[in-house]
């Protein structure tokens, strides 16, 4: 049975919201700016959620690889291979959730204008 996420849950439920905000709000700006800083908050708590299961598999990543170096030496270094891109590949992703969200943020402040 899988454990109950909460990053994950904050962040669709911030995601809904938000987007029931933007059907619904007929060119109110303040329902507008709430909304961009929900689609942040969502997307915040979203990078939080898949960093974690990122660090749990680079956790099983780094076991195999442990057991690997004593056994072969080709297949360690094809999981330090796996285990580089995957750490290249969440950076990337982190920073660009990240970027995105300021963005979604200084919308919603310039919504308010």
């Amino acid at each position: 049975m899988k454990k109950f996420n909460i990053k994950l849950t904050i962040s669709l439920v911030s995601f809904f919201i938000s987007l029931i905000l933007l059907i619904f709000s007929g060119g109110n700006r303040v329902c507008i700016g709430i909304a961009c800083w929900l689609l942040a908050l969502a997307l915040v708590f979203f990078t939080l959620s898949r960093r974690e299961n990122t660090n749990e598999l680079l956790k099983n990543l780094d076991e195999e690889i442990e057991l690997s170096s004593q056994d072969d030496e080709d297949d360690s270094i094809d999981l330090e291979g796996e285990r580089h891109k995957l750490v290249k590949n969440i950076k990337r992703t982190t920073f660009t959730m990240y970027f995105c969200a300021t963005l979604l943020v200084i919308v919603g402040i310039f919504a308010f204008i």
